[in-house]
Parts: C-alpha cells; sequence; structure tokens
C-alpha cells in the first residue's frame, strides 16, 4: 500500500482500503512495521488525506495512531513536517541581558554541538515562515540524551498536534534543525505567556481568559488529546488577547525555565503525586485538576517558585 494520492476520488478509495486495514490486525501489523522509502510514502500520503478534512472522527483518530506508530518504528515523519525558517536574531528571548555574551553562546551550542548538562541555552526566538513570523523554540538536551528516541519523541507529538485548528490553540506549523539540534516552528504569540501578560496589564479581563483556556482544553480533550503541562508558561496570549495553549508533552520543555521539573507539582492532580505510584500517567481528569490552578494562579498572579503553594 503505497499509492500516491491524487484526485478527490482516489483519496475516497484510500480511505476505504484504510478501513479495511484498521480492522484486520494481521494487515494493519504489517502497515505499521513498514520502513522507507515506503514509510515516508505512506505518511506523506496519510498527511495530505488528513489536510484534505475527507475523514470522519474515528477514522481519522486512527489514521493519527497509525501515523504515529510508523513513524516510531521507522524514526520518520511526513516531510512536510521539516520546514525551512529564516531565524531573526534579534528576536532572541533569553536569560542573557547581554546580547553579545547571548549570541556567543547560542552560537557556541548550535554550532559547535556543545550540550549544557542542565538545559540548552538556545532558547527561545523568532523565525519567519511563508512571510510571517513565527515562534521557534528549541528541545533541551542533556548529556545522556537518547537523541534518537527524542526525535521520535517528537514526531509523535508533531503527528497529533499537527492536525489541530482551534483559536485557543497555539499552530503547530512543524519542525527545523540546525546542525541536528530540533527547533519547533509554532504561531507567533507577541503578548507572551500569561503570567507575564497578567503583569503589564493587571486590567485584563482574566475571566474571559480562564474561558479561552477552557475551550482550548476541551478541544484538546475531544481530539483525545492530554496537555499534561498546563500552567501560565504554557499558555500564550495573541494578537488579539486570547489565550492558546501551548506546550504539549516533549514540546513543553523551556530551556530557560530551570525551575519547571522540580515545581511543576504546584499543578499537579494529588494522584501523580501518589509516592506508591511509581509511574503515574496524566489524564484528562488531571488536566481538569491544573486547570484549576491556572484559574488560582490568573486570579492571585502568584509566581509559584517564589511563593508557598497553599495546598489545604
Amino acid at each position: 500500500m503505497t499509492e500516491s494520492l491524487s484526485p478527490p476520488h482516489a483519496n475516497r478509495a484510500l480511505i476505504l482500503r484504510l478501513e479495511s486495514i484498521f480492522q484486520d490486525e494481521e494487515s494493519y501489523r504489517r502497515l505499521v512495521h513498514c520502513q522507507t522509502p515506503d514509510a515516508q510514502r505512506l505518511l506523506d500520503s496519510f498527511q495530505e488525506l488528513l489536510d484534505s478534512h475527507e475523514l470522519d472522527p474515528h477514522t481519522r483518530a486512527n489514521l493519527i495512531v497509525a501515523m504515529q506508530k510508523i513513524s516510531d518504528k521507522s524514526n520518520i515523519f511526513p516531510a512536510g513536517y521539516e520546514l525551512e525558517v529564516k531565524a531573526v536574531p534579534q528576536g532572541f528571548d533569553g536569560i542573557y541581558k547581554d546580547v553579545k555574551r547571548m549570541l556567543w553562546t547560542i552560537a557556541k551550542v548550535m554550532y559547535n554541538h556543545e550540550v549544557i548538562p542542565f538545559g540548552g541555552f538556545v532558547g527561545i526566538y523568532k523565525g519567519t515562515f511563508q512571510g510571517k513570523l513565527v515562534h521557534l523554540k528549541s528541545l533541551r538536551r542533556y548529556l545522556d540524551t537518547d537523541v534518537k528516541r527524542m526525535d521520535r519523541n517528537i514526531a509523535e507529538v508533531l503527528i497529533s498536534t499537527r492536525q489541530l485548528s482551534h483559536p485557543n490553540v497555539q499552530k503547530i506549523y512543524g519542525i527545523f534543525h540546525v546542525r541536528g539540534r530540533p527547533f519547533v516552528v509554532s504561531q507567533w504569540m507577541k503578548n507572551g505567556n500569561m503570567v507575564n501578560y497578567l503583569k503589564h496589564n493587571p486590567r485584563a479581563p482574566r475571566l474571559l481568559l480562564a474561558n479561552d483556556v477552557a475551550n482550548g482544553l476541551l478541544y484538546l480533550h475531544e481530539n483525545g488529546i492530554v496537555h499534561g503541562e498546563l500552567k501560565g508558561k504554557n499558555i500564550l496570549i495573541n494578537d488579539t488577547n486570547q489565550a492558546c495553549l501551548a506546550g504539549f508533552g516533549v514540546l513543553a520543555q523551556d530551556p530557560f525555565d530551570l525551575s519547571q521539573d522540580f515545581f511543576l507539582f504546584h499543578w499537579q492532580a494529588p494522584e501523580l503525586l501518589d509516592s506508591k505510584d511509581t509511574d503515574p500517567k496524566n489524564s484528562m481528569l488531571s488536566d481538569v485538576y491544573a486547570y484549576g490552578s491556572v484559574c488560582y494562579e490568573a486570579k492571585y498572579l502568584l509566581v509559584f517558585v517564589q511563593t508557598i503553594w497553599p495546598l489545604k
């Protein structure tokens, strides 16, 4: 099954064949275990099919899962996900105020393959893609990072998030690499994250922002996606002052937020902190708990790293 998509009537034939494969265990096993170049052709064709919006929700969900499995086993993703982006150096946002030092550090990490033991200092900055400003985010790598596994995780998240389209969810365009280092390309949000936005706009309508977050979270859950990292810094404010959810799974890593690994418990549901569970999993229910914490965070504008969280 490696044919390319052609006119719309061919799409329908492919959909019917896929639905048949999804119902046959052996055919499905062969599909998800295919290797390059067949895997690349399949992923590209399946993404084109998803973009055509001709699928019913059930088939669409099955196709996304199949794409994730093919990507994981072949270590590739749809060719259209790899983008060509022009960086805008003056748009770098980082922990260094000294621009020369900041740019020197960025160049050193990007071009000499240096890996910082505790988070990479490449950071978050601007770029242009198809004539529009975009948000570029490098992903943290540690000295012991399994690079191939990380790339597979990125591909899995991209395959699900690339299909999303909602006014309260940040749009993900794809990924690009600089000498092997991955950068996620997403919708530019000039107003930054919710925490900083409310600091500079104390009269902003917080109830409306909370409603935006609820709508975005409902949309994710309706599409079978658990956010898992919901907090103020993963909620961005767009040009029309609407809140948009950002940061899913591996894409939530913030190279400059060194506190995130230690203080995420402020937004986590109690069951995720149960010491008896050695491998707790985020769920839609834990997302709802985190949403309550986000509302508290927005109302009182607490920076939890510097504030004792009232657990009662």
